[in-house]
C-alpha cells in the first residue's frame, strides 16, 4: 500500500488493518501525507487498484476548522 501511494507525495505513516487473531489484513487501512495536496492528488483516481485488488478511498481531516466564539460585550 506504501509503495503505491508514495508516487502522491511523502507519507508520514502507511498502516494496514490487521486481524490480530489470524494475522490476515481487514482489507483496508490509512496513510498519512506529509501535504494535504498529497492527500488530494490521491484521490483523483476514481478506481485505483492496489496489490491487485480494486480500492475505494475516502479522505479524513482533522476536523471542521471553527472560528471561536464570540464574547458578548455589554
Amino acid at each position: 500500500m506504501k509503495y503505491y501511494f508514495e508516487q502522491f507525495g511523502e507519507i508520514l505513516e502507511a498502516v494496514v488493518i490487521s486481524n490480530k487473531a489470524i494475522g490476515r489484513s481487514k482489507g483496508y487501512g490509512y496513510v498519512t501525507f506529509r501535504e494535504p495536496e498529497a492527500a488530494m492528488r490521491a484521490c483523483m483516481d476514481p478506481a485505483p487498484v492496489i496489490d491487485c485488488r480494486r480500492a475505494n478511498y475516502n479522505l479524513a481531516s482533522l476536523g471542521v476548522q471553527r472560528s471561536r466564539p464570540s464574547t458578548a460585550k455589554h
